[in-house]
């Protein structure tokens, strides 16, 4: 929890600059996100897991999909640009939102799914998402872990990196059924995430 205590404290720091200083100390600040980019890399071997399971995933625009070989190992990577939100300072909270989806298909029987829109909730530490464009079917689908992440200020540009992600259970479940395969389960590490806010 350290991490969300530092990041607590940056958040601060930077909306004492826009805020009104007769704000009250007791009320709690919140500070526009302009912009920047979140990437998620899978880890070593999923992306050849999923290969060999029929499974293929990337991310439709304005998201872009990266393929990282090394030796036998393949590596997925997504990136999606950040495109607003509020961040509350005291206590930690807000939303950060994202543009573009995450493709899933079963290409040995064309079973398809699509979850985006991404919002990041920086108070449970999950990302949630829209059910194939839909925008009243939003469901949790990545669970963060930021116990081991690194922080960077520079400016009212927030770098944060090695955030650890996992796979939600309502999210391993629908996959599941919908691309009729037993391949995913609630807690899979996915990969690490890394994030830039502009503020």
């Amino acid at each position: 929890m350290r991490f969300l205590r530092t990041l607590s404290s940056v958040a601060a720091c930077a909306a004492l600059l826009v805020l009104p200083l007769q704000a009250p100390a007791s009320a709690a600040t919140t500070a526009p996100v302009k912009g920047g980019e979140t990437k998620v890399t899978t880890v070593r071997g999923l992306g050849k897991v999923l290969l060999e399971n029929g499974i293929s995933a990337y991310a439709t625009s304005p998201g872009k999909t990266g393929v990282h070989v090394s030796g036998d190992n393949l590596a997925l990577s997504f990136r999606y640009p950040v495109t607003g939100g509020q961040a509350s300072v005291d206590p930690l909270g807000g939303k950060v939102e994202h543009r573009g989806d995450l493709a899933f298909v079963n290409v040995k029987n064309g079973k398809r799914l699509k979850v985006g829109d991404f919002v990041i909730d920086l108070a449970k530490g999950r990302i949630s998402g829209n059910v194939n464009d839909d925008p009243k079917t939003r469901v949790p689908v990545f669970d963060l872990d930021l116990s081991a992440a690194k922080l960077n200020v520079d400016g009212s540009v927030v770098h944060a990196r090695n955030i650890r992600v996992k796979l939600t259970a309502v999210a391993a479940d629908a996959l599941n059924k919908t691309l009729k395969t037993h391949l995913f389960s609630g807690g899979l590490r996915i990969g690490t995430a890394s994030t830039t806010l502009h503020l």
